[in-house]
């Protein structure tokens, strides 16, 4: 593996616009509900962790390694969230940020924004 490819989506009581990352990820409400992701851009598989699923070890393995590339839309919020939420997650410089490649080229910042620009599906 080479790359992993990550989306998470979370819970927080705390309003993450008003209050920022660091303080909903670290309150006592936040979780991580569903964990989806694809290796070296293949087929993308969800862990339902709200369902009581678990994150393959060799995915978490992945995570923890600096030699796999993990990609991510808003790399900062995965990397904070999964750390918060207990995993090893490597160094920030294994991450890649989609979001930021966007911007880059022209695209908007938001992840729905970009792919209406990109002219994708919603799915």
């Amino acid at each position: 593996m080479q790359d992993l490819s990550i989306d998470i989506e979370t819970y927080g009581d705390v309003d993450i616009k008003k209050s920022g990352l660091y303080k909903y990820v670290e309150d006592d409400s936040f979780a991580v509900l569903l964990f989806a992701y694809a290796i070296d851009f293949g087929e993308v598989k969800i862990i339902d962790l709200a369902q009581g699923e678990r994150i393959p070890k060799k995915i978490t393995d992945a995570l923890a390694d600096d030699h796999v590339t993990k990609h991510a839309y808003n790399a900062s919020f995965e990397f904070n969230a999964l750390k918060a939420y207990g995993l090893s997650v490597g160094t920030r410089m294994a991450w890649h940020c989609t979001m930021f490649h966007a911007v880059y080229l022209g695209y908007p910042a938001g992840l729905k924004a970009t792919g209406e620009a990109l002219g994708l599906a919603e799915d």
